[in-house]
C-alpha cells in the first residue's frame, strides 16, 4: 500500500474520531445548560399573535377601559387565552395588574390552567398587583399550547374589571 492511501486513511479515521466527539461534547453542553427562560409581554389590544391567541370570546371584552387605563374591559366572564410554548418548560409564572372598583377582598377573581384530565388548576388573585406560579408538570398541551382561563364567578351583571394592559408570562425550564 502506498504512504499516500496510508495517509488518506488515517486523515479520515481521526476526522470520523474529531466529529464523533464534537458531537458528543454538544449534547452535553446543551443538556447542561443555564436555566432556559421565555417572556411573553401581552398586549390585550391584539388578539392575536403568533404566541398568544386571547383574550376570548372577544364579545365579553371591552377594548374602551372604564379607568382610562392603557388595557381592556372584562364586561362577562370566564374569558380564555392560550399561550405558546416552543418548547417544555416546567414553571409559568403570570404577573400583572387588575382594576375594580369594589375591594379585592370581596370579588372571587381566579385564574386558572387547564390540566391534562379537563379540570383546571385555579389560583386566587387577591390584590390590584399580582404575580402566580403554575407548575407545568401536569398541564394539557396542544400544538405546544395551554389554555388559561379568567373567571370571576362574583362578578355582577353590570359590573366591569378592568384588565391592565402591561400582563407578563414567564416561562423557565
Amino acid at each position: 500500500m502506498s504512504i499516500n492511501k496510508i495517509n488518506i486513511i488515517y486523515f479520515f479515521r481521526y476526522l470520523w474520531l474529531a466529529l464523533a466527539l464534537i458531537l458528543v461534547i454538544a449534547v452535553v453542553f446543551d443538556s447542561m445548560s443555564v436555566k432556559k427562560t421565555l417572556n411573553y409581554r401581552l398586549n390585550f389590544h391584539k388578539s392575536i399573535s403568533p404566541d398568544i391567541t386571547g383574550w376570548y370570546p372577544e364579545s365579553r371584552i371591552s377594548q374602551a377601559s372604564f379607568l382610562s387605563m392603557d388595557g381592556v374591559d372584562l364586561i362577562a366572564e370566564p374569558v380564555y387565552l392560550k399561550v405558546y410554548a416552543p418548547s417544555d418548560f416546567s414553571i409559568m409564572r403570570v404577573e400583572g395588574q387588575i382594576s375594580t372598583y369594589s375591594p379585592y377582598s370581596e370579588q372571587d377573581i381566579r385564574l386558572g390552567l387547564k390540566q391534562k384530565m379537563g379540570d383546571w388548576d385555579f389560583k386566587k388573585i387577591t390584590e390590584k398587583n399580582f404575580s402566580l406560579t403554575y407548575d407545568l408538570s401536569e398541564v394539557k398541551r396542544n400544538k405546544n399550547q395551554f389554555e388559561l382561563i379568567l373567571s370571576i364567578p362574583s362578578m355582577q351583571e353590570n359590573a366591569r374589571v378592568g384588565l391592565v394592559n402591561n400582563w407578563q408570562i414567564f416561562l423557565e425550564r
